[in-house]
């Protein structure tokens, strides 16, 4: 559950970082050209749009930091081929036990 939400949480930051770069470097005016709008960026920094992609940056950095710790140093990181891996060695392992009788009920009261 809560990977999830970090998980969630980080793509949303990161989403929210890209519109925040997306709308600094929105054109403006009749000018096309990317290299202006690149030389403004530092000046429309300091506005409020700054302060939001830095909050979306370190949101998004902690929430990934925290993903990675909770995913490969807490718990072990298993890819598709290592589970079918597993899958397959406990398959040989047990698979002599195939034939034998199962349990059954043979006598039920209620």
């Amino acid at each position: 559950m809560a990977a999830r939400f970090f998980s969630g949480t980080h793509w949303g930051a990161i989403a929210l970082a890209l519109a925040v770069l997306a709308h600094m470097l929105w054109r403006r005016g009749a000018d096309a050209a990317l290299l202006p709008r690149l030389r403004q960026m530092p000046r429309r920094l300091a506005s409020p749009a700054g302060g939001i992609l830095a909050a979306s940056l370190l949101v998004a950095a902690l929430s990934g930091g925290f993903l990675y710790y909770q995913m490969n140093v807490l718990n072990e990181y298993r890819t598709q081929d290592d589970v079918e891996a597993a899958l397959a060695a406990y398959e040989k392992k047990y698979l002599k036990y195939e034939t034998l009788p199962q349990p059954t009920a043979t006598d039920v009261r209620l």
